[in-house]
């Protein structure tokens, strides 16, 4: 069997990122040793997302629109990698799940884009009263709770919750996350909260949550604030 990663199977290469993982978390590991294993194990993940966009069809990528498989692959992969102990067996490769999770994304960014057709809003700006600078971590009711809509939506759209949680949890300004997510203009970063937060608001009323509990977190997120 190689060791060359570029040269491993991706059941093979999952396995690998899961020992990098699980050695670097040990109490014992020297942090030399720990600064290795994470630069193999991102050497692994850049293994697997050339594989992804160099073959989109294997990846079941082929039938999503140019406009949408960006979104969809890289939310899939992030979801690859966060659920990699469960994957595998002769009847589900890693492609297989793959190409299963990315229809599956596919078809719930769609909705969400007919949905917004269907009722079409402003692109909302950010303005400097309705969230105040802080370096402190501001999370309000709902967002702590394990089993809450918003840990769900995390974990449904990681990248979108990120976007999320640095400006209205984190706090950070439109112009740090620009230079923090490399985004061209702080425009771009508007559109981005504002995609987020439909999606974020799509996704709660798609899964069937408390309406109460669905207010309470939306409200943090500026979708309700005057």
């Amino acid at each position: 069997m190689s060791t060359d990663p570029n040269y491993q199977s991706e059941e093979e290469l999952l396995r690998r990122l899961q020992q990098h993982l699980a050695e670097a978390a040990g109490a014992d590991t020297r942090p030399a040793r720990r600064a290795r294993l994470a630069e193999e194990a991102n050497a692994v993940v850049l293994i697997l997302a050339d594989r992804i966009y160099s073959d989109a069809r294997r990846w079941g990528l082929g039938n999503v629109p140019p406009n949408l498989r960006e979104d969809v692959a890289q939310d899939t992969l992030l979801n690859l990698l966060q659920n990699a102990g469960a994957i595998g067996g002769r009847e589900n490769t890693v492609a297989d799940w793959f190409g299963k999770q990315s229809e599956r994304r596919f078809r719930i960014l769609w909705r969400t884009m007919e949905t917004a057709a269907q009722s079409p809003r402003e692109p909302e700006l950010i303005s400097s009263d309705r969230v105040t600078e802080s370096s402190e971590p501001v999370a309000g009711p709902g967002v702590d709770e394990p089993d809450g809509p918003w840990h769900k939506f995390e974990q449904e759209f990681p990248r979108d919750a990120f976007v999320l949680r640095l400006r209205y949890i984190l706090r950070r300004s439109p112009g740090d996350m620009a230079i923090m997510l490399d985004a061209p203009n702080i425009n771009a970063i508007n559109s981005r909260l504002t995609r987020a937060r439909g999606r974020m608001l799509m996704f709660f009323e798609q899964s069937g949550f408390d309406q109460k509990a669905i207010t309470e977190i939306m409200d943090q997120f500026g979708e309700n604030s005057g």
